[in-house]
């Protein structure tokens, strides 16, 4: 029997129907992308010395915004029309559209492909640069949860595929609607963050463990225990400062990007605060320790900036 047929689909009408694909894109991480996107066009404007390009730009900001939150949409859309209903009723995710009855599965799925497609065509909007890299961006976020790659089940690999989607990838990307996306700084920035999103984008995975481990998802506390997992957590959150550092002395960075230094006894504190069944945030539906994830991406845009005016 079909996830499907265990559900009692709701009353069609549309702001039901609105309400519940805005539930399925889980608002909350669209947070992240809007503030790489509006920070990281900024950003390269105010290092070649051209901030009034950022605001003669608008028209391109808010394109580059949109698009990068819609990748974002249609990542999560995705990822929970692959999974299992069940898997959602098992780690304590019966709220969500799926389960409720809200949506199905085919309906998720159909969403998740238009909204990827929107992303796409207003991305080539921009310019071609920009366009091929939410092209790259979505390719990611489709085949971390779709067949045939479903890198997801892949184990230390899935690591790797979101710290590189969400920590290497971004900045050159949004970088691209002003600049090239292969000058040093968004690259030597962008390695940095994909150490450190490797390592804490793994808090999303403590409060499924159940689930996960019942249908055979590898996530890192599964596969290794939460213990080995803290550890991992905290040797990428270690790497990452330390490259940072390495940069300043090498003078590749300047002085002034110390400032993102202020962020790493709060990793330490988070990661040691994480346990086997971490208390959830209402209105966020996972864990205070993955809402710093996202809060603490988003922080380090904001304090490259500064540092970039600093500089």
């Amino acid at each position: 029997m079909t996830s499907e047929k265990h559900l009692q689909l709701k009353p069609k009408f549309l702001p039901f129907r609105i309400k519940a694909y805005l539930e399925l894109v889980r608002p909350f991480t669209l947070l992240s992308p809007v503030i790489v996107a509006i920070s990281g066009s900024l950003m390269s404007t105010l290092s070649h010395g051209q901030p009034n390009r950022f605001f003669e730009g608008w028209e391109a900001v808010i394109k580059a915004t949109v698009s990068l939150g819609l990748v974002q949409m249609c990542g999560q859309a995705l990822n929970q029309s692959e999974d299992p209903v069940e898997l959602d009723v098992l780690n304590n995710k019966s709220y969500r559209p799926l389960p409720q009855g809200k949506l199905t599965r085919r309906q998720a799925r159909m969403f998740g492909w238009l909204i990827g497609l929107l992303a796409l065509a207003l991305s080539f909007t921009i310019h071609l640069t920009y366009g091929l890299g939410i092209l790259l961006l979505l390719l990611f976020a489709v085949f971390y949860s779709v067949k045939p790659l479903r890198v997801k089940k892949r184990r230390v690999i899935g690591t790797i595929w979101l710290g590189v989607s969400r920590g290497l990838l971004p900045l050159p990307i949004v970088w691209s609607v002003f600049y090239s996306p292969f000058e040093d700084l968004p690259i030597l920035l962008g390695i940095m963050l994909f150490f450190w999103v490797s390592g804490f984008q793994i808090t999303k995975d403590f409060p499924d463990m159940k689930g996960d481990r019942a249908f055979d998802l590898p996530t890192f506390p599964v596969e290794y225990g939460v213990a080995k997992t803290k550890k991992f957590m905290q040797a990428m959150n270690v790497s990452a400062f330390i490259f940072l550092v390495v940069c300043i002395l090498a003078r590749l960075l300047a002085l002034s990007f110390a400032l993102a230094l202020l962020l790493f006894p709060v990793g330490i504190l988070v990661i040691r605060g994480i346990s086997e069944r971490p208390k959830k945030i209402k209105g966020i539906e996972n864990s205070v320790e993955w809402a710093f994830f996202y809060i603490g991406l988003g922080f380090f845009y904001i304090l490259f900036t500064l540092a970039v005016v600093m500089a």
